[in-house]
């Protein structure tokens, strides 16, 4: 921090009357633009007036926006990237005359432009004052601006019009969402919104579009806060408020919450009976809980996941064969029973467990010629190289059939109807 020194006696000079009026703005500026950073953009949402003309031009209304410009060395070498910042909040007063390109041009602007602006210093009010003149010895009278006051200079572009030896950096405080005929739509680009900063955290998207999932905008909070046409700013106070609101809608006040949720008076030092890293390993734990009874309970022997109806005898005189059914090829075929074919997505992945079967015969012309039969199955899954058939050496489910009885005709044919049981594996 600079200082200027004064000794007792001494002649106030006009470099120190100068110096002292400049400090006190460097200090407010370097200190507000060291805490923010590198803020530029609108503070308030001005209303936009079209001015038919050649060229057509727009005026605004009363706004403020915060400029901001880079001090001292750039980092790396690189002319773009600095460590320190002094910021000033800037306000654009309508009824004043002399600001820069005002009205606002319309030439030429198209939507990849932005509306950008920057605090210009112009020398006002003219008036009288007395000053020693060498020369004469004496006094005398002359006539000069007195004042140094800000204005604010526009500028549509599609780039940063900033040059070097700029004072300040323009500072994009609107975006072009449209234009044709009379009509031009602005969407008002937030000082707490960055595209620099938005390349940091790695977010997607427009930086100032609120309606970006992607992205952490604050730009939609300008028009929030215009009540009856006048601007009410939304400076830090502002966006703490909005934050610490979120925070509170987050501890108890969602908008889908049970009935008997509780709303704590003091949310802002009372703990929430749950974090978000407690809710994940609640919910994974109670997903790993939930995945384990639905596999055990819902598909444990209930679901039949399998079907054949096959035809043939249990006698090696008549083959059996696949009428219709989950697969139709039989690997297999021998004295008593037969292997028939898994699935593509049986035998690969994880596969099925296999709990059970039924068999239901048909089409018996005599009682007594029945046939029960019996799965050779495993209690691994059918992708597992045991469902390997014993007879084809494929993925196969292999069935061996014994009669009850031998007082029937061993060559009549017979219809079964099987059914496979089980569960896939998730």
């Amino acid at each position: 921090m600079d200082k200027i020194k004064v000794y007792p006696q001494e002649r106030l000079d006009i470099v120190d009357v100068d110096a002292l009026q400049t400090l006190v703005y460097t200090y407010v500026q370097e200190a507000m633009g060291s805490l923010i950073g590198p803020a530029r953009g609108c503070l308030s949402q001005p209303s936009v007036t079209f001015i038919d003309g050649t060229p057509d031009k727009i005026s605004l209304s009363d706004f403020s926006f915060v400029a901001s410009k880079a001090i001292g060395s750039s980092i790396f070498g690189n002319k773009t990237k600095y460590n320190n910042f002094a910021s000033q909040i800037v306000k654009f007063d309508s009824t004043l005359l002399d600001h820069g390109n005002y009205p606002i041009p319309l030439t030429g602007v198209d939507t990849t432009m932005f509306l950008w602006a920057r605090p210009l210093m112009v020398d006002t009010d003219l008036a009288n004052r007395r000053k020693w003149d060498v020369s004469q010895g004496a006094e005398v009278t002359f006539s000069d601006e007195t004042r140094s006051r800000m204005r604010v200079e526009f500028v549509f572009s599609a780039t940063d019009p900033t040059i070097n030896g700029d004072d300040f950096q323009y500072s994009p405080i609107a975006k072009v969402a449209s234009i044709t005929g009379s009509l031009i739509l602005l969407t008002f680009i937030s000082a707490f919104d960055s595209a620099d900063i938005q390349a940091v955290t790695g977010e997607s998207g427009t930086f100032y579009d609120s309606s970006n999932t992607s992205a952490t905008a604050f730009s939609g909070m300008l028009p929030t806060y215009r009540l009856d046409d006048a601007n009410v700013n939304t400076g830090l106070l502002s966006v703490v408020h909005a934050l610490g609101r979120m925070v509170r809608q987050m501890h108890a006040k969602g908008e889908n919450d049970p009935s008997g949720t509780s709303n704590p008076l003091q949310w802002y030092n009372t703990q929430p009976k749950i974090s978000l890293n407690g809710a994940y390993k609640a919910i994974d734990t109670l997903e790993t809980d939930v995945n384990f009874l639905f596999q055990q309970t819902f598909f444990r022997n209930v679901v039949p996941f399998a079907y054949w109806i096959v035809e043939g005898s249990p006698n090696e005189a008549y083959k059996w064969r696949v009428i219709r059914g989950t697969t139709t090829t039989m690997n297999a075929v021998f004295n008593m029973g037969f292997e028939v074919s898994m699935t593509d997505e049986m035998k690969t992945g994880n596969g099925f467990l296999v709990n059970g079967f039924t068999v239901e015969q048909a089409r018996v012309s005599n009682v007594l010629n029945r046939v029960e039969g019996q799965l050779v199955w495993f209690s691994t899954a059918t992708s597992n190289a045991d469902w390997l058939g014993a007879d084809s050496n494929l993925p196969s489910f292999t069935f061996d059939l014994n009669t009850i009885t031998t007082s029937h005709n061993l060559n009549e044919k017979i219809t079964l109807l099987i059914t496979l049981h089980g569960r896939p594996l998730i």
